[in-house]
C-alpha cells in the first residue's frame, strides 16, 4: 500500500488532480482511500476522478447519508464506487 499526500491551493486544483488520476486508471481499476476532515475536498477529488473516468462529475454527490454511491464507467473498470465511512465505527 502506498500513501500519497498533497496540499491543494483550491477546489479547481483538487478536481484537476482527481481527473488526472482518473485518466490514468487502467482496466484493472484502483482502490483509493481518501482520508481527511469534513470539508477537506474529498468529494471534489472524487468528482474530478469521475470526470477523468468519463463520468459526468455533476452526478457525483457525497454519500454521507446513504453511505455508498455507484457510478457506471463508460470505458474501463466496471464502476466507480464512492463510499463514505464517516458515520461508521
Amino acid at each position: 500500500m502506498k500513501t500519497w499526500f498533497f496540499d491543494s491551493p483550491d477546489p479547481e486544483h483538487t478536481f484537476a488532480c482527481g481527473a488526472d488520476l482518473g485518466r490514468s486508471i487502467g482496466r484493472d481499476g484502483l482502490v483509493i482511500a481518501l482520508v481527511g476532515p469534513l470539508g477537506a475536498g474529498k468529494t471534489v477529488f472524487v468528482k474530478g476522478l469521475a470526470d477523468g473516468l468519463g463520468i459526468d462529475a455533476r452526478l457525483v454527490s457525497s454519500p454521507t447519508f446513504v453511505i455508498a454511491q455507484q457510478y457506471p464507467i463508460p470505458v474501463g473498470p466496471e464502476a466507480l464506487h464512492h463510499v463514505d465511512l464517516y458515520r461508521l465505527e
